[in-house]
């Protein structure tokens, strides 16, 4: 849960600092071409510190809606 939140609560602003101040030095394609980069980069940095995540799969009874 505290994962979830530091990247909702952070990752837009993160991403906006990195297009906008690459945007200003580059073209605006660089900028995004660079996000899209860092985003693949960092998915890859975390699957391999966390090797747990890499292996997570659903369970069907994941998948089921419950009643409440």
């Amino acid at each position: 849960m505290a994962a979830e939140y530091v990247v909702g609560a952070g990752g837009g602003q993160i991403g906006n600092l990195e297009a906008g101040a690459l945007g200003s030095l580059a073209s605006p394609a660089i900028s995004a071409l660079t996000g899209g980069l860092a985003t693949i980069a960092g998915a890859l940095v975390i699957g391999l510190a966390l090797p747990a995540f890499t292996r997570y799969r659903r369970q069907p009874h994941d998948l089921q809606q419950k009643d409440c």
